[in-house]
Order: C-alpha cells, then structure tokens, then sequence
C-alpha cells in the first residue's frame, strides 16, 4: 500500500492499494496484478494504517472498482484461462536415442 504521511490531519492516510487477483480452473492457474487509487472521503470512517484489516482493505478496493472494474479483472482471468486451455502442449526436450561419435 502506497500512504501519504498525512492529509487533512490525518496521519498515514492510504493512496492506493497494489493487489494480485487469482483464478483457476482446476489444472491452470493466473494470477493478475494490479493497483486501485483509494480516495479519502468525508462520509468514510478513517482508519488508521496500524488498525486497518485486510478484508477493510479489500472492501476498498472491491469498493473502488465497482462492478464493472471487478467484472472486468474476472473476464480478464478467465480469458488466459481460456488461451491456456486452447494452447497446444509444450514440445518436451529429450536427449538423443544413440550415442554420439567422438
């Protein structure tokens, strides 16, 4: 979390939050990051950083995003998912079956 040492009084005041948001389908798995500014406003109860939680913190960002930017991150996912999914398996290397002349 990047933090202002103070805003409008208020002492180690969270800017953003950086996060990881993860998906799988049982054999491949994603994992995407990203970052959410978090505003600090009159109608949100301060927090002090020392105090905050993490599930506090999600609900910000959760917040933050609103449905759609969450819905984008989970389309997101889901696609890689997907393209791993489609991808063709990787060739696998494996010594040669005679030996080699010297």
């Amino acid at each position: 979390m990047n933090v202002f040492p103070e805003i409008e009084g208020k002492e180690n005041v969270v800017v953003e939050v950086k996060f990881c948001v993860s998906g799988t389908d049982g054999e491949n798995s994603v994992t995407k990051s990203a970052s959410q500014t978090i505003e600090l406003t009159e109608e949100q109860s301060f927090t002090p950083f020392e105090n905050l939680t993490e599930s506090q913190v999600i609900l910000w960002v959760k917040d933050a995003l609103g449905e759609s930017g969450q819905y984008t991150l989970t389309t997101e996912i889901d696609a890689v998912l997907q393209q791993q999914q489609q991808r063709p398996a990787t060739p696998e290397s494996k010594p040669l079956p005679w030996k080699l002349a010297k």
